[in-house]
């Protein structure tokens, strides 16, 4: 399991580069592309990425203080298909769930003062 800043990072890595190519990144391009709150220095970006590879999400072909040059492996990818899809589960349950609530108990609520007017007339 991925901690936050690492996910954050493999995203960003994917984002960069295509599946099945190795492709060469700067690292202060990719630190400067990070949110401010997740910043991390060129040193902390390398141990990342080592830690990545170790766990088979992407390949590093050679790194030195400037650039990186890897490629995301299949693992990444098929890990990161399915992070979004739960996502996209679990935000439209509930959000349906609230909305239908939410109008069922208005239409109930204007029912109800509809036939208090009738029977008062």
């Amino acid at each position: 399991m991925l901690d936050l800043k690492t996910n954050l990072i493999l995203k960003l890595f994917i984002s960069q580069c295509e599946e099945g190519s190795y492709k060469i990144l700067e690292k202060s391009e990719l630190i400067s592309l990070l949110p401010q709150k997740y910043k991390v220095d060129e040193f902390e970006l390398s141990l990342i990425a080592q830690n990545l590879e170790k766990e088979d999400y992407i390949s590093i072909k050679y790194e030195d203080e400037k650039v990186i040059c890897l490629c995301i492996l299949s693992k990444a990818l098929t890990i990161q298909e399915t992070k979004e899809k739960n996502k996209e589960k679990r935000i439209a349950s509930p959000y349906f769930f609230f909305l239908f609530v939410f109008f069922t108990t208005m239409l109930s609520s204007f029912i109800s003062c509809l036939i208090v007017k009738l029977l008062n007339i």
